[in-house]
């Protein structure tokens, strides 16, 4: 028998840099465990998305995915509307929402026929938009203050929600201590994620890509090598961590910096700004396929966050990826996540 199909509801992209460890490989995981299950991915987008990006962002036909144009952050009715034409169609579905934007979208657009509707707690919407706009002039602040009063609304209306069918996952455990203790929302209602996190590679795989890799960029076999794994973007810290390795290279000159990033030319810039030499460092882009292979090559993984709630209750992909392949975890205990894991 053909069961219901599982429709995944995003309003953060498919070009979303974590898409294809968060989104893409546990539904492909979940597609081979139950074939019989079809699953579809409904998509939101600012941008248009041709097809030729869509094939090289997903080239597996299992699972299906359908692009609607995304209504402004505020304006979330006609997505609602889109939403429920589509599941008009449908006798019977399972609803997954990426965030309490998508979470929002669909309590509103589901009906009768919705068996359960999963929100995964991926971030704080609201205390995230208040972060990013810090720094503006008085008018333009209480205009802000108003989106983020909205935003809270919106997660208290996810979060708080009563429905009987209704499952919330966060990503850790401090983020469901959050949103009980903020939304009032029952603890029963939530869990914790662990459907999206990477296997443990084995030591002997990950000793094998280690020689390869290490080879293939020409990194000392009795190096001490640091990673930093991520982007340029001011949330990741990549100052702190460059001048972290800075002061460790004083101290052994055994010392050596591997980074993986797309942001290759801004992050060269920091590099020559702290006066790294260019025999203690390497930056490569790579592939999403071929990360834990580098990564393997590294003896620990550098993550630095600023101290901030959203920051507090996040489960940073990097973090799961170091775990991954056993690197050890250099942080500035501002990440809940990282207690006790590292």
């Amino acid at each position: 028998m053909k069961r219901a199909p599982l429709i995944v509801v995003l309003y953060d992209s498919i070009t979303n840099s974590v898409f294809q460890s968060q989104v893409m490989l546990p539904l492909l995981k979940q597609r081979k465990e139950q074939p019989s299950q079809p699953i579809i991915i409904l998509s939101f987008e600012k941008n248009n998305i041709d097809k030729d990006q869509l094939r090289k962002i997903t080239s597996n036909l299992s699972i299906k995915i359908i692009i609607k144009k995304r209504s402004p952050l505020f304006c979330l009715w006609f997505a609602q509307k889109t939403l429920r034409n589509f599941l008009h169609m449908i006798p019977e579905y399972r609803l997954i929402a990426r965030g309490p934007l998508a979470g929002y979208i669909c309590l509103k657009a589901a009906d009768k026929r919705c068996i359960k509707i999963t929100i995964q707690a991926r971030g704080l919407v609201a205390q995230e938009y208040r972060f990013t706009h810090q720094k503006s002039s008085f008018f333009i602040k209480m205009i802000h203050f108003i989106r983020f009063k909205k935003l809270q609304k919106l997660e208290n209306y996810c979060f708080a929600n009563t429905k009987t069918n209704l499952e919330i996952q966060a990503v850790s455990p401090a983020m469901k201590e959050y949103i009980v203790k903020n939304y009032k929302c029952s603890p029963e209602k939530i869990t914790i994620s662990t459907h999206d996190l990477p296997p443990k590679m084995q030591p002997a795989l990950v000793a094998q890509w280690k020689k390869e890799i290490r080879d293939l960029l020409e990194i000392p076999e009795d190096a001490f090598v640091y990673c930093y794994n991520g982007s340029a973007k001011p949330w990741q810290c990549i100052d702190k961590a460059i001048a972290f390795f800075k002061e460790e290279m004083a101290k052994d000159e055994n010392y050596f910096l591997l980074i993986l990033t797309q942001d290759c030319e801004k992050i060269k810039n920091t590099i020559a700004q702290n006066l790294i030499p260019e025999n203690k460092y390497v930056i490569v882009t790579v592939e999403h396929n071929d990360i834990y292979k580098y990564l393997s090559a590294a003896n620990a993984g550098i993550l630095f966050r600023d101290k901030h709630v959203i920051n507090w209750v996040s489960r940073p992909t990097k973090l799961l990826e170091y775990q991954s392949v056993g690197l050890k975890i250099i942080h500035n205990d501002t990440v809940e996540y990282t207690q006790n894991r590292s």
